[in-house]
């Protein structure tokens, strides 16, 4: 009679183990989908918060601001938001347009380039005394 080893022990010590080196950081939890889409979720999240504020900013001053370090605190001590860095732990880029008629806020995304590919670039302007905010560019897959 051959002896019969039972493998239910041995696969659950593994499974446990896997676990483990996954919950540790031992194992790379980037090569994981999941990582990527909680970037992409927290980076929207962290542009519609500045949308908010911009247009707080606005409704309380009737102009656009200057900066995002002006959101962080103005003469009122109001603060209107928190985060100035983008999902990836990089600054957002402010540029107004040349009349200061509407700003542009982007992000260069997780690879760092400014080359379209994954970037995020927002456009806010005013019209009828209501800020718009107009999506110029935003990756599909990041």
């Amino acid at each position: 009679m051959k002896n019969k080893i039972n493998l239910k022990p041995i696969i659950g010590i593994l499974l446990f183990l896997f676990i483990i080196v996954i919950v540790s950081g031992v194992f790379p939890i980037s090569y994981f989908p999941m990582k990527n889409k909680a970037y992409l979720v927290l980076n929207e999240a962290r542009f519609n918060a500045i949308s908010l504020a911009i247009s707080a900013y606005y409704d309380q001053y009737h102009a656009l601001p200057d900066s995002l370090s002006i959101l962080r605190k103005d003469l009122r001590g109001i603060r209107w938001i928190e985060e100035f860095d983008d999902a990836w732990g990089n600054p957002f880029i402010y540029d107004f347009s040349n009349e200061k008629e509407s700003i542009i806020v982007s992000s260069l995304g997780k690879d760092v380039k400014f080359d379209g590919k994954n970037d995020w670039t927002y456009q806010y302007k005013v019209e009828n005394l209501k800020v718009i905010r107009t999506i110029l560019n935003k990756p599909k897959n990041n």
